[in-house]
């Protein structure tokens, strides 16, 4: 026995199972598929998004796609216009069910000189009839609105839909909420106005209580360019205005501000701060970082914790889901994280309810199979897991599927949940590894929590290097597609800085 031998045996205790990941990567033979929202039901799995036809230009559709909830594909439709004129954008990333259907808000951009052709939309998906159609249309002079902008949805207790959007006058952006009746298309039960003269507003999302709505966003003072933050608005049923609050500090940025309530009426959301570098121009000056805010029930800021990276970046960590986690502990966030060589990928994390980062695992290729992946909304399911989507670009797309569709299941510390509930566990000097699926049809797992200085290397069953060593660290999921691969037996060498040596066997069956 070799002096490698003896100490793999010594120091390595291996458990390896078949098992089944709950991660679905889909496509429709589209060029693009890009979910930007989902809804977990009783027994089934709604995900949407924008879609683009091979050789379409820039016209995109919206699609919704329904699995089981074991993750079994079931239908998919698309909704789409016949002009090649606009797009379809989402910044709302909101799914309500009511009844049979689920809503998804939505809106069409105009480009160029067509600016004032650009409506938001709800679109209606029926679950049994797998349809999607057009519920309610926004394009509307109402006190000269220009450019509605969709933001959120949700529904009050008595299921009425809620609409949230920014718009207002070219220079003067405010809130428009539409409260509307989810069995009448285009049908308004009430309209709300905000705005302020010298003020702009944009609205980022909206959370209904039993008496009343709490809008949250981003203003700045048009004659102070350099007095800029967030707000919190209150307001009640009838639109009364209950309570304002802004939060003056210009270093708060992001598009994709998301916002939740815990179960002691805590609100909790992500956005981004930043500074700016001296002795440069501004658009090379800004430094980013993700940044979690916690208010309590009267608007005051309880704490502000950096998430993610602490320190400032280029483009900096973005993260556009958070939720409540299902023991009211903390708060479960998605989104992207910036790697060691400012490349980006798909990252999901939890911060407690003081703050804290009790944990962040990022989703990194194990090679270069795949060269981005982002992940855009995130909810629990009943079981007591959570369950995520967004996208992954593979490097070379033959088939001109460049944006494939994503959809994982994990558990309540970022592992991937397992169909059969089976494991495959790996540990190195004590410290966990686990490796998953075997056999493997699509992607091999290697997920870490708090092993040090370990490197892989795949061969194939000649001794043949598939995958360079490369190193591991702690908290990520490595992700390495097989499709390239034939059927057969492939290795895997796992060894670490004590000279720890192991070789573990997996077998790619992709035909049954």
């Amino acid at each position: 026995m070799s002096k490698y031998s003896l100490i793999a045996f010594l120091f390595f205790s291996v458990i390896l199972q078949s098992q089944t990941p709950f991660n679905k990567v889909f496509d429709f033979g589209y060029h693009q598929q890009f979910p930007t929202e989902l809804i977990v039901l009783d027994s089934s799995i709604v995900v949407s998004g924008t879609s683009l036809r091979k050789n379409d230009n820039s016209e995109r559709g919206m699609f919704a796609v329904q699995f089981s909830s074991g993750g079994d594909y079931i239908a998919h439709t698309t909704l789409e216009d016949a002009n090649d004129q606009y797009t379809y954008t989402d910044d709302a990333r909101d799914i309500v069910q009511i009844g049979s259907k689920v809503f998804i808000p939505n809106q069409e951009l105009a480009i160029g000189s067509e600016l004032d052709s650009a409506y938001s939309f709800i679109a209606s998906y029926d679950l049994d009839e797998n349809s999607l159609e057009y519920h309610h249309i926004v394009k509307d002079s109402l006190n000269n609105l220009y450019l509605p902008w969709t933001t959120a949805l949700s529904k009050t207790i008595d299921n009425n839909l809620v609409l949230l959007m920014s718009t207002g006058s070219k220079d003067n952006l405010g809130i428009w909420l539409q409260v509307l009746d989810p069995y009448r298309p285009n049908t308004v039960i009430e309209d709300f106005v905000f705005h302020k003269a010298d003020s702009t507003f944009h609205s980022a999302d909206l959370i209904t209580y039993s008496d009343g709505y709490l809008i949250i966003g981003h203003y700045r003072i048009q004659s102070d360019p350099d007095l800029r933050g967030l707000f919190a608005l209150s307001i009640d049923r009838d639109f009364n205005i209950v309570k304002e609050k802004y939060f003056d500090d210009q270093r708060y940025f992001s598009p994709y501000l998301n916002a939740t309530r815990d179960r002691e009426g805590n609100i909790a959301f992500v956005t981004k701060d930043y500074i700016l570098l001296p002795n440069l121009p501004p658009f090379l000056a800004t430094r980013f970082r993700a940044l979690v805010t916690q208010l309590d029930e009267n608007l005051d800021i309880v704490w502000q914790r950096p998430f993610g990276h602490h320190d400032y970046q280029e483009q900096g960590d973005t993260y556009t889901g958070i939720i409540c986690s299902h023991d009211n502990d903390g708060y479960i966030l998605c989104g992207s994280g910036s790697l060691d060589d400012d490349s980006f990928t798909s990252s999901i994390g939890k911060v407690g309810q003081d703050g804290d980062s009790l944990w962040l695992r990022q989703l990194v290729p194990l090679d270069e199979e795949i060269v981005a992946s982002q992940l855009y909304d995130l909810c629990p399911t009943p079981d007591g897991h959570y369950m995520v989507t967004g996208y992954l670009r593979p490097a070379v797309a033959p088939d001109s599927v460049y944006l494939k569709g994503w959809l994982i299941k994990f558990d309540e510390d970022g592992h991937i949940f397992n169909i059969d509930s089976s494991s495959s566990v790996v540990r190195l000097t004590e410290k966990n590894l686990r490796v998953f699926p075997n056999p493997v049809s699509d992607i091999l797992y290697i997920e870490t929590d708090d092993i040090l200085d370990a490197t892989i290397s795949i061969l194939d069953n000649q001794g043949r290097i598939i995958v360079n060593e490369k190193s591991l660290k702690p908290s990520h999921t490595y992700m390495y597609p097989v499709y390239d691969l034939k059927d057969g037996v492939y290795f895997m060498r796992l060894h670490d800085s004590l000279g720890n040596l192991q070789i573990e066997k997996f077998i790619v069956q992709k035909t049954r």
